[in-house]
C-alpha cells in the first residue's frame, strides 16, 4: 500500500524528445515536494552512460524540427540539454536517477560507465522499494 509522498517513473525510450514529458513531470513532482525516483531501462539507459546523453536524437518523424522544437522547449523554460537537465533534477535532492542494472547488462553498461548522477539498480529493487511505495506510478 502506497504511503509516501512519492512518485516512481520507468523511462524505455531513448528518444530526447520522448523522454521530455517524464522529465518535466519529475521536475514539478520534486518542485511539489514529493521524491522521484526514474528508473532508465532498456535502450534509455545510454542516457546515463558518459558521453551518451550528448548524442540522443529526437525522434525520426520530427528529425527535422529539432531546431524549432529546442527554440520552443528554451522558451518555455527548459532546456533541450539532457545533461543539463540531469543536474537540475539532482540539484533539487529529490530526484533518484538508475539504470536498470538488467538492461545496463544486455547493452554493456557497466556501473563505472554511469554519468555521476546515475546508479544501477536491479528491476526487482525497484519495484519492491521503489514502486510499491509510491503513490504515482508513470511508464514511458
Amino acid at each position: 500500500m502506497p504511503t509516501e509522498e512519492r512518485v516512481t517513473i520507468i523511462i524505455s525510450d531513448p528518444r530526447l524528445d520522448r523522454m521530455l514529458t517524464p522529465l518535466v513531470f519529475a521536475m514539478n513532482a520534486a518542485s511539489a515536494g514529493m521524491e522521484v525516483d526514474i528508473l532508465f531501462t532498456n535502450w534509455a539507459v545510454m542516457a546515463l552512460k558518459r558521453g551518451e546523453a550528448e548524442k540522443l536524437k529526437i525522434s525520426n518523424e520530427y528529425a527535422g524540427a529539432e531546431a524549432w522544437l529546442r527554440k520552443r522547449v528554451e522558451k518555455a523554460g527548459f532546456a533541450l540539454d539532457l545533461r543539463e537537465i540531469i543536474k537540475q533534477m539532482k540539484a533539487t535532492g529529490k530526484i533518484n536517477l538508475y539504470s536498470c542494472a538488467l538492461a545496463a547488462k544486455i547493452w554493456g553498461v557497466s556501473g563505472e560507465d554511469l554519468i555521476p548522477e546515475a546508479e544501477l539498480m536491479g528491476p526487482a529493487t525497484f519495484l519492491l522499494e521503489h514502486v510499491s511505495r509510491a503513490k504515482i506510478n508513470l511508464t514511458f
